[in-house]
């Protein structure tokens, strides 16, 4: 007797990535690779974002629909900063059902809640004569601390 295959789904990713964290939310592109199905190809899918790993705070859910599995964009807003998790399910044309594992994504935190600080040296002399290279070095603002960007290698 043979076993029944099942449609499994493999390499989800967000914007061409694994698991991203970082990214920017606005158009995300969600997609994922079919394999060991019956049929020739996907009938159907449909792909849940949510706020929890358990999915009990969906913010999105397509409904079962036609969707390019190479790239698909979700009519969604996500907030930046915040983990998402994620899961599709989908159906060939031989009317077999597979659901994939959950993965995750990160959006970007928005510029507007970064804080933190320039780290910078005092007196960049403190290395001259050790490093050979390129170096660049920004006058100081009074108060202020401007980066200083180093190049080199040890001769």
């Amino acid at each position: 007797m043979m076993e029944e295959t099942k449609v499994r789904l493999y390499d989800l990713k967000v914007n061409y990535q694994k698991n991203p964290m970082g990214i920017d939310l606005h158009n995300p592109v969600f997609s994922w690779k079919i394999k060991e199905s019956k049929g020739t190809c996907q009938d159907y899918s449909r792909v849940w974002i949510s706020e929890n790993e358990v999915f009990t705070k969906l913010v999105f859910d397509s409904g079962e629909k036609k969707v390019n599995s190479c790239g698909f964009t979700p009519d969604v807003f996500l907030e930046p900063g915040k983990p998402y998790y994620w899961k599709v399910l989908v159906c060939d044309d031989s009317g077999e059902l597979g659901e994939s594992e959950i993965a995750q994504f990160e959006g970007g935190h928005p510029e507007e809640n970064w804080h933190g600080k320039w780290l910078a040296l005092k007196s960049p002399s403190v290395f001259s004569g050790i490093y050979d290279g390129f170096k660049k070095c920004f006058k100081e603002c009074p108060g202020k601390y401007l980066p200083s960007i180093w190049f080199g290698v040890k001769i």
